[in-house]
């Protein structure tokens, strides 16, 4: 009994160690004391991924000789909020009532806090082991830091680092889909007054992460770690998928003024 009691607590601590999936909310908090906002998303989906990224406005646009680069992710952000968020807590009416008995609530929300939370909600960033010229044996490993949920005490969000994600190696193909996709753009006016309009390549970045994942570590559905392609492809995170899908494929060789040089 002792022996099952000690291995329970162990699969426990393990778990815990896990970024469980399959949270049915996740908590991002924003500010503290008196002026700490809870805002509980539900959990991500595909169809979240794809209507996303394809709000993310990047063009350049060209007035008279002058080039003018864009980016706009708070509309992305700000139509996240919209469709993803379930409740919030810390706001009140002045009359002392909580903003969630208004009917058009989400709308209330200040559009800062909504950009700040969808921020916090999808921060994650890649990284490439520095392996130099030694090749990892089980493929091409990517490795994701996140921020996932706050905790009980609601102090703040918990960072899950080293999140491993093992790839099959790219066909010639797959490596030229990405290329395409990375340099496709839509030229729009004339020499004098144009605008080069740069479309989202997350949804690719999806598709092939489906197609090329072999195995991940550090991740958990049901209090058990992830297991199998199958189930990987199904209970991802949308954004954990793109993020690593775009470390696989964009190079980080430093290219240094001295690389090929004669001693």
């Amino acid at each position: 009994m002792e022996q099952v009691a000690e291995q329970s607590a162990e699969q426990s601590q393990i778990a815990e160690q896990l970024l469980p999936l399959d949270l049915p909310e996740r908590a991002v908090v924003l500010g503290k004391g008196s002026h700490k906002t809870t805002h509980f998303f539900r959990r991500l989906k595909a169809k979240d991924g794809e209507g996303f990224s394809s709000r993310i406005d990047s063009q350049i646009e060209q007035r008279d000789g002058e080039m003018i680069r864009t980016i706009n992710v708070q509309s992305a952000c700000l139509w996240l909020y919209q469709n993803a968020i379930a409740r919030v807590e810390g706001y009140r009416l002045e009359d002392g009532r909580p903003i969630m008995e208004l009917p058009n609530w989400k709308e209330r929300i200040p559009r800062a806090h909504a950009i700040r939370a969808v921020n916090l909600l999808t921060d994650i960033a890649f990284s490439r082991p520095e392996f130099g010229c030694v090749i990892a044996c089980e493929g091409d490993l990517v490795l994701i830091d996140a921020l996932w949920s706050a905790d009980e005490s609601g102090s703040g969000m918990q960072k899950y680092s080293g999140l491993k994600h093992y790839f099959a190696s790219a066909s010639v193909s797959q490596q030229d889909r990405f290329n395409r996709a990375r340099n496709k753009v839509t030229v729009v006016g004339d020499r004098r007054h144009g605008r080069t309009i740069f479309p989202s390549a997350q949804p690719l970045f999806a598709s092939l992460y489906d197609e090329l994942i072999q195995r991940v570590e550090g991740y958990s559905v049901g209090g058990r770690a992830l297991d199998g392609r199958d189930e990987i492809i199904r209970e991802m995170d949308p954004f954990h998928k793109s993020e690593a899908a775009r470390g696989l494929f964009e190079s980080d060789i430093d290219e240094s003024s001295e690389e090929g040089g004669e001693k």
